[in-house]
């Protein structure tokens, strides 16, 4: 019995209570390189030094899993600080040599989806949002903090910019199709739309102006890059003049009362007035007067 009871107590000397001390390591020149620190006999944390005594890193363990890793510069100053979440990368924190932060780098399932960049004061200079690793959106911002730009992408390819004024309100969007410009919105002061550019295969196809009440007030059309067609409408919407272009040269010019009846046709050749014709309330054709080299020669 008496033995029994001794070898237990060897056994519980032997293997000791859950540990909550340090461990110290030394160099053969006999400086400090590193300290291990246990709780319940779990690692919590180690110390790595330089040799002339500077800390150089920080791990920090939760129940035994890293958690956060400092770096330091030569100098003593923050560097870096790596977080974890569940063993995997969450979240890196770069300093500049004043300590203030320079960048954040954020992680999710140990995949980069965002990265924010800052100017020497602080203030937020640029951020980057990832989606599975492929960049999706850029975000630039002014020295005040205020937004200015944001370039949108579709699996890695520039598919819209916007752009802001100083108050923060939306100034004009480009629109992109396979990396192509497609369409640009212009905007007023209080966001309502001014004018619309659209493009084909990289070339304009149509102008649209609108009133301030974003109706449509005129419209451009183009083929191959060349004016093919003009039309003006009323604050009301209704359409009041379209001019019609070959090669970029008027040939003719449609006019219409507030009800959409036709009024008159002017066709013109090589840029000259040819023949002008009237239309009656009812839409039929009332008087044509006939032109030579612009100069009116008759009527019928």
């Amino acid at each position: 019995m008496k033995r029994l009871l001794l070898l237990t107590i060897i056994l519980l000397t032997a293997c000791g209570y859950p540990k909550n001390d340090s461990d110290k390591f030394f160099r053969e020149d006999g400086t400090l390189r590193e300290i291990d620190t246990y709780e319940k006999g779990i690692i919590s944390e180690v110390e790595i030094y330089l040799q002339d005594g500077t800390l150089e890193q920080r791990d920090t363990y939760k129940k035994g899993v890293i958690s956060e890793v400092e770096i330091y510069s030569e100098d003593g100053t923050l560097q870096q600080i790596q977080f974890y979440k569940n063993g995997a990368v969450s979240k890196y924190e770069f300093f500049s040599e004043d300590a203030t932060i320079e960048q954040i780098d954020t992680y999710e399932n140990g995949v980069i989806s965002k990265t924010e960049g800052f100017r020497e004061d602080g203030i937020l200079k640029q951020i980057d949002t990832f989606e599975s690793g492929t960049a999706s959106k850029y975000e630039f911002f002014r020295e005040d903090g205020t937004l200015q730009k944001i370039q949108f992408y579709k699996n890695g390819v520039l598919s819209k910019y916007e752009f802001f004024n100083e108050d923060e309100t939306l100034k004009q969007i480009d629109t992109f199709e396979n990396g192509r410009i497609s369409k640009i919105e212009f905007y007023n002061e209080d966001e309502t739309l001014r004018q619309i550019d659209t493009f084909e295969n990289g070339i304009v196809s149509k102008y649209e102006f609108y009133n301030k009440d974003e109706t449509l007030k005129q419209m451009q059309s183009y083929k191959k890059g060349i004016r093919s067609e003009t039309a003006f409408h009323r604050e009301d919407g209704t359409i009041q003049e379209i001019r019609l272009f070959e090669d970029g040269i008027l040939s003719q010019n449609d006019s219409y009362d507030e009800d959409g009846t036709l009024k008159q046709i002017i066709d013109f050749k090589n840029g000259l007035v040819s023949q002008s014709g009237y239309y009656s309330e009812d839409g039929t054709l009332e008087q044509v007067d006939t032109y030579e080299n612009g100069v009116y020669k008759n009527s019928q």
